[in-house]
């Protein structure tokens, strides 16, 4: 790649015609916007689909000069990048992330960490999360569900599964805590995370937790549309799943849900593999979908090493330090 001021008006990127140079950004800005970490390579996270590459690196008497450049629209990166962005907003003050991590994992710890996400939303969830796993040194997997039902799930998870060496740390939010549960029975995996998460016993299902369990405001908005598959009311969204988040990125969330096919729903899972593996749980206090009382049902039931965290549904996201320190924890458990 080129550097120095001379490339200002040259450089071009894939499925780009024509480089525009919007605005240059100071080194420091971009820091910020970046976890606390100088950008030396061009930014693989970008917000709201501007890629930063960065000028005159080789040029120390002066400061570093970044090019903004439009990508082409892509679904999965619109989402990965609305929740980078709010992320980035509410974890700005965090000290664990602001300076650079070692890539040197504790003795005995598992390296490897498989994140499945839950229903209505698509791996980019995780994101937050993995980038501060990954920058520790952690092999970050994120699983991508299909949705259409518990089996192919599952074998998504598996999948991912597969490819891992060595000890794996199982992590699932929401509607993956039902996947995690009957994927989880893999010898590679080490420990399990729960995050906001359903955590079944054999013979439940999704829809049985969700009747035993106490009525949510987001547990109400959930309704099929006419092949079968499950939405929430997309004015509910915003209040019920993501209410610390800004409302602009709720919102956009809403309007880009990926459904949950009610075959899921319906299904039970046949094995629950917390009965035999360590486990963890982070419990949100403030969930509007799974109530709080539930999570701590499920966490109690498994005998779960539990942390609350004063999040929504979201708090994935929104509290994304907290639940990687969880995973952290869990990634040294025996």
């Amino acid at each position: 790649m080129e550097q120095g001021v001379g490339a200002r008006r040259q450089r071009q990127t894939p499925g780009m015609t024509q480089l525009e140079v919007e605005e240059h950004i100071p080194a420091q800005g971009n820091a910020i916007e970046h976890m606390g970490e100088n950008v030396h390579a061009p930014d693989d996270s970008p917000v709201d689909d501007w890629t930063q590459y960065s000028d005159g690196w080789s040029l120390p008497s002066r400061e570093p000069v970044y090019y903004v450049v439009l990508h082409p629209p892509n679904r999965s990166n619109q989402l990965r990048n609305l929740l980078l962005s709010a992320a980035t907003v509410l974890l700005a003050g965090a000290a664990s992330i602001a300076p650079a991590q070692s890539a040197h994992l504790p003795k005995g710890a598992a390296h490897n960490i498989v994140l499945v996400h839950g229903a209505f939303v698509d791996q980019t969830s995780w994101q937050p999360v993995a980038d501060i796993l990954t920058k520790k040194g952690y092999n970050v997997t994120l699983v991508e569900n299909p949705l259409t039902s518990l089996a192919a799930d599952v074998d998504a998870t598996k999948q991912a599964l597969a490819k891992q060496h060595g000890k794996t740390v199982l992590v699932g939010h929401s509607w993956a805590g039902i996947v995690i549960t009957q994927a989880g029975d893999d010898p590679k995996v080490s420990a399990l995370v729960y995050v906001s998460a359903f955590a079944p016993d054999v013979g439940e299902s999704l829809a049985s937790l969700a009747k035993s369990g106490p009525a949510t405001e987001g547990g109400a908005a959930i309704h099929p549309d006419a092949k079968g598959n499950l939405y929430i009311d997309p004015k509910v969204f915003p209040s019920a799943v993501a209410a610390d988040l800004p409302p602009q990125i709720g919102e956009a969330l809403a309007n880009s849900q990926l459904p949950l096919n009610h075959t899921a729903y319906e299904a039970p899972v046949d094995t629950a593999a917390w009965h035999d593996k360590p486990t963890f749980y982070v419990i949100s206090t403030q969930d509007k979908v799974i109530a709080p009382d539930a999570q701590r049902m499920f966490a109690a039931r498994m005998k779960a090493q539990v942390t609350e965290v004063a999040g929504s549904h979201a708090s994935l996201v929104v509290h994304a330090s907290e639940v990687a320190a969880v995973i952290e924890k869990a990634a040294l458990a025996k």
